[in-house]
């Protein structure tokens, strides 16, 4: 029986709008009251994840950038936080500034403005990303930010040399120093996210599934990126939408409709809830 229902946000939960719409807000419902525990993972900030979900009132531990902090609900009360270390966060910019590759750094899980760049970002394949964004930007002297910890580094570019660099890291820190995560990979670009050693969403999970008494069998995930793909290849029920790419379909078991067309109402209806 499942007793956890997991979501992801963008893509998934929430439809082309960036809204959630009333047929996942009504599967929602039913399943909590049918004694289901629902929760979110999510790569994006709490402030992020708040603004789109917040009117979903959860009082449960919520997975914000993508496993890095977990908190009660959307409140302050940290449950699990893994920073990136300050050193890592400063020797990725200047490798980044060599190798050609766009540098963000997210100061602080709980800074509304959290994310620094030295100038806008001018690509086209990820503007989306940074449009819906800009409300969090501040733009300066990056290193000026960096302090002992931080929340986490986003680098953009070349698929190819992402990896080049994040191998440099591991060779100068050691492979338990911090934790790359994959997000997207479009045609020229890709967007890497380096955070504090142990974050991933699969990670969040295995600590939720001890602090909620449940085993794989027992949690319905529905995702559709790339970060969700460790947390399909541990939960007893991976359920990917149609719309998320081909080579995340494969690791899932189901395959339900599309964000736009009640894909997790019908992951909850069909699968959880049968």
């Amino acid at each position: 029986m499942i007793k956890l229902i997991v979501s992801d946000l963008d893509g998934t939960l929430l439809d082309s709008n960036k809204k959630v719409p009333q047929c996942h807000i009504d599967a929602i419902k039913e399943a909590l009251d049918r004694g289901k525990i629902v929760t979110f993972f999510t790569g994006r900030s709490r402030h992020s994840a708040q603004s789109v979900v917040g009117h979903i009132n959860l009082d449960v531990p919520m997975v914000f950038q993508n496993g890095a902090i977990i908190t009660q609900g959307f409140s302050r009360s940290v449950i699990r936080k893994l920073p990136l270390r300050g050193d890592i966060a400063r020797r990725a910019y200047d490798l980044a500034k060599d190798m050609g590759i766009f540098y963000v750094l997210y100061t602080d899980f709980f800074d509304e403005k959290d994310m620094v760049m030295e100038k806008p970002y001018s690509g086209m394949e990820l503007k989306d990303y940074f449009d819906a964004s800009s409300w969090r930007h501040r733009y300066g002297d990056i290193k000026s930010y960096i302090k002992d910890e931080v929340a986490q580094v986003a680098l953009v570019g070349d698929e190819e040399a992402i990896k080049r660099l994040i191998e440099k890291l591991f060779a100068e820190f050691g492979e338990h120093a911090f934790s790359p995560v994959k997000t997207r990979a479009e045609e020229h670009e890709s967007f890497w996210e380096l955070f504090g050693y142990g974050t991933g969403k699969e990670n969040a999970l295995k600590f939720l599934m001890e602090y909620f008494h449940v085993t794989p069998d027992e949690v319905l995930f529905v995702g559709d990126g790339y970060n969700d793909i460790g947390i399909m290849q541990i939960v007893g029920h991976p359920v990917a939408v149609s719309n998320a790419p081909d080579d995340v379909k494969e690791h899932a078991k189901y395959v339900a409709p599309s964000n736009d067309e009640c894909g997790v109402a019908w992951a909850i209806k069909n699968i959880a809830l049968k």
